[in-house]
């Protein structure tokens, strides 16, 4: 990890290296590539685009997104905020298998069950891109 790694607010105009860090982040992940699949066995680039996309909007007004630089990003919900997840869930509809959709949801639903109740900050994302991996940059995004 570099000396000058510094975390900041993302800005609106961070969008754009937020989208692509997490899309790399994401590309080879268990879930999106059985969610959104493709024929290179990755997550097909154009649903992970529109979900990772949904997130970052949905994160963003909520003043705790994070980013290193055009290099990592994390996206948190501070406690009591309500993240609007329906343009998610709009992507979710109209890209994932319609069967992993529902199998996914059962588990999704089942997953609600075991949040905390009490107030909390809940991280939605966190990730590095491509060239950024394993240089502690999300150690230092959850610190």
């Amino acid at each position: 990890m570099s000396s000058k790694t510094s975390t900041r607010h993302a800005l609106p105009s961070d969008h754009p290296a937020m989208h692509r860090a997490l899309c790399e982040a994401f590309a080879a992940d268990p879930l999106m590539s059985w969610l959104f699949p493709s024929a290179d066995g990755f997550a097909d680039a154009e649903a992970l685009a529109a979900f990772m996309t949904a997130e970052v909007g949905g994160h963003q007004g909520h003043g705790h997104s994070y980013v290193i630089d055009d290099r990592a990003v994390a996206l948190w919900a501070p406690p009591g905020a309500v993240v609007d997840q329906s343009p998610v869930a709009d992507v979710m509809a109209t890209h994932a298998e319609p069967d992993r959709l529902e199998r996914s949801a059962e588990s999704f639903l089942h997953m609600l069950e075991y949040h905390p109740a009490e107030p909390h900050f809940y991280l939605a994302m966190i990730g590095a891109g491509d060239a950024s991996r394993g240089q502690g940059l999300g150690t230092v995004l959850l610190s």
